[in-house]
């Protein structure tokens, strides 16, 4: 029943999309394919089919590594949809350096398709939408755009390496050959898909190795995928229901719950654990790590000071925790005298104080 990442519903023009209890559902009678979703989705937990995620990268690869092959220099990667005006027009009138690369959707090419062929190679990406692509695929491929230059520049490389124009094709197959085209980075060794995710750090990881002056961390507008959590310590009751939402395993209850840890690498910024935190106590914060090392490293946001049974003197759950749930109940007259006494007890003597009160309520056993 708590709300977490909503980037597909949100995203979808057509809404087709909708919330089914812990997944979402498409309806294919409503569905166009513009791949929007697919565009937004952190994880690639909804994706492209025709093609799939990993055909698309490695015929993107193999384009470039055959284009270096024949001797060629600073590849320009143009990606369209297929149309037949503009098709023959890159076909008749691009340089030799512009390759084409035709693509159902063009919304189905994420951030890490981009991010991948520039460390493939390409000298620069140029995203072209037709005239009759809708406002809300168009938006928010703007937005993605505005994440990947946000990254480029922060790692100390030209944002307009990623650009995305909309409009007259003509004319932006004009401007994109009239001006001179970046260098072409050193090409990166990975070749295989793995994951949205994982895809998509790997060719940031290259591409931040090849600027030794990259700050250690980049700051991202607010919905992106890379971030941290803030935790207010103060508030945070150790209830460790944050970790149990996360649906990633960024969040983890580790030495037995006693440390609430968190892994950078793994968090999409979905909410889940801001949204279900019961104190308030999480910040969601977009930004990325651009060293491999920090984004993958687990850090304890809190530890448990755990308060002792009354009666046996054992530790048994976080004390903030038990203070938490004692001023929840304090007005309740069902939770007065012994019962805030029973609050304080291990489970094992509340038991035992259970079992005591029954056998002097009934009497001894008889026989």
């Amino acid at each position: 029943g708590i709300t977490g990442c909503e980037r597909c519903l949100q995203a979808c023009p057509a809404g087709a999309i909708v919330s089914a209890g812990d997944t979402v559902q498409v309806d294919p009678y409503l569905c166009q394919g513009c791949g929007t979703c697919t565009a937004v989705c952190p994880s690639g937990a909804i994706s492209y089919a025709c093609p799939r995620p990993g055909e698309t990268h490695d015929r993107l690869r193999a384009m470039l590594e055959a284009f270096r092959a024949a001797g060629g220099v600073d590849p320009r990667l143009v990606c369209y949809e297929p149309d037949g005006r503009f098709t023959d027009m890159m076909e008749s009138d691009a340089p030799v350096s512009v390759l084409p690369f035709a693509v159902n959707a063009l919304a189905s090419l994420g951030i890490e398709t981009w991010l991948s062929a520039l460390a493939y190679g390409a000298a620069d990406i140029v995203l072209v939408a037709g005239r009759g692509t809708p406002y809300t695929p168009l938006t928010q491929l703007g937005l993605q755009v505005d994440t990947a230059q946000r990254l480029l520049a922060g790692m100390g490389h030209a944002p307009q390496r990623i650009r995305l124009f909309a409009g007259d094709e003509p004319k932006t197959i004009r401007q994109v050959f009239s001006s001179a085209p970046p260098a072409s980075l050193a090409a990166a060794s990975f070749a295989r898909f793995d994951d949205k995710r994982t895809t998509a750090l790997r060719a940031l990881d290259h591409l931040s190795s090849l600027t030794p002056s990259t700050p250690d961390r980049i700051e991202l507008p607010e919905g992106s995928a890379f971030g941290e959590l803030r935790l207010d310590t103060d508030a945070c009751t150790m209830c460790l229901a944050c970790a149990g939402l996360c649906p990633t395993g960024a969040l983890q209850a580790g030495q037995q719950g006693l440390e609430l840890q968190f892994i950078e690498a793994a968090c999409v910024q979905c909410g889940l654990c801001s949204r279900g935190c019961p104190e308030n106590a999480i910040r969601l914060v977009p930004r990325f790590l651009s060293t491999h090392e920090q984004r993958g490293q687990t850090r304890v946001l809190n530890k448990a000071d755990m308060a002792r049974c009354i009666e046996c003197g054992n530790p048994f759950m976080p004390r903030a925790l038990l203070e938490a749930s004692l001023a929840r109940v304090k007005d309740n007259p069902a939770f007065r005298g012994d019962a805030e006494r029973l609050f304080k007890t291990c489970p094992a003597c509340r038991a035992n104080a259970t079992m005591l009160a029954q056998v002097l309520h009934t009497g001894p056993p008889r026989g």
